[in-house]
């Protein structure tokens, strides 16, 4: 691995999650039961002040919160789980 590789690096693991996560969100549609929106990670019901405050809300409150915790510590660490 060369210089220009390692320097990449970095760009294609954002681009990668930035691919993944919008994937994610094209199959979360599939997880509206009865009209219900569910978290696309738990299958818990997405409470209506999530939804309210972000109506495409593809996780409940507790699991965009890890998310949003794991994707800080990927992009410190450079570590995919």
């Amino acid at each position: 691995m060369d210089n220009a590789d390692r320097a990449n690096g970095p760009e294609m693991r954002e681009r990668q999650t930035a691919i993944d996560e919008h994937r994610r969100r094209d199959n979360a549609a599939a997880f509206v039961i009865e009209g219900v929106p569910h978290c696309c990670d738990c299958l818990g019901e997405i409470e209506a002040r999530r939804l309210a405050a972000c109506p495409n809300a593809a996780r409940c409150i507790e699991c965009q919160t890890y998310y949003e915790q794991e994707q800080d510590r990927q992009r410190r660490t450079g570590c995919r789980k």
